[in-house]
């Protein structure tokens, strides 16, 4: 019992770092130097509470992340969730998906990526005021390149028992989307092509309100599935564009 009061500071002090880490964790705009003089298996135990993947797993592997990865997957969860009160109930749903530090990866990845030719790139800080509005072409490269190569990375993780996190369903949800519009760009159309187009549009609607309980589809949704008729009546976009 001696041995045990003498020691009980240190035996409460990294619940007590812990504590301080979540307070880090809660703050509006936590920084990485906040994060940074916390121990690695604070920082881990604080992704695995979140539910942060890849930690979201009492089999996550703590050797194989270095404290700079792990604390920027950190405050890229935080900033996405800025909206949502994290302090009453870990792990809650946000209401917004591209947070500042979500865009910041985009824009590193975009730098890092090599595009063909006849591909406009666009701009490199799209989404801010300097940026100015963008063109349909750049959001089409956006949405169908740039999007898909950093939600992947960020997003595209399982936890060790093969079950999806709520990002990871996103993820896929956002990649059916995609799916289905390739199909609109393609000059020619075919009965597999149409089949496609309608079975990924068909699951993205399906887990639109799966994800999103709380919203109601819009008339550009039942619109969408209507397009499969125009393919197969009028043929491709571009050769009904000039009309």
């Amino acid at each position: 019992m001696l041995h045990r009061q003498e020691h009980g500071a240190d035996d409460e002090a990294p619940q007590l770092q812990y504590s301080e880490l979540k307070r880090t964790f809660e703050a509006d705009e936590p920084s990485k130097s906040g994060f940074m003089k916390f121990a690695l298996v604070h920082l881990h135990n604080l992704c695995r509470e979140y539910k942060i993947p890849p930690f979201d797993s009492d089999e996550s592997d703590i050797i194989s992340f270095k404290k700079i990865e792990m604390v920027r997957r950190l405050i890229l969860w935080r900033q996405e969730h800025r909206d949502s009160s994290i302090r009453a109930n870990p792990g809650s749903t946000p209401r917004h998906v591209i947070g500042k530090d979500l865009l910041a990866e985009i824009w590193a990845d975009m730098g890092r990526t090599i595009l063909p030719t006849w591909i406009q790139a666009p701009p490199p800080k799209w989404g801010t005021i300097a940026a100015g509005k963008l063109s349909a072409d750049e959001y089409k490269v956006i949405c169908s390149i740039s999007l898909v190569v950093t939600l992947i990375r960020v997003w595209g993780y399982e936890n060790a028992e093969g079950v999806e996190s709520r990002r990871f369903k996103m993820l896929q949800n956002y990649v059916d989307l995609v799916h289905a519009i390739h199909v609109l760009f393609l000059r020619e159309t075919s009965q597999k092509s149409r089949a496609y187009y309608k079975s990924h549009m068909l699951r993205y609607l399906r887990t639109v309100l799966d994800l999103y309980p709380d919203i109601t589809l819009k008339s550009n949704h039942h619109l969408a599935i209507h397009i499969i008729t125009d393919l197969e009546n009028l043929g491709p976009g571009h050769a009904v564009d000039p009309f």
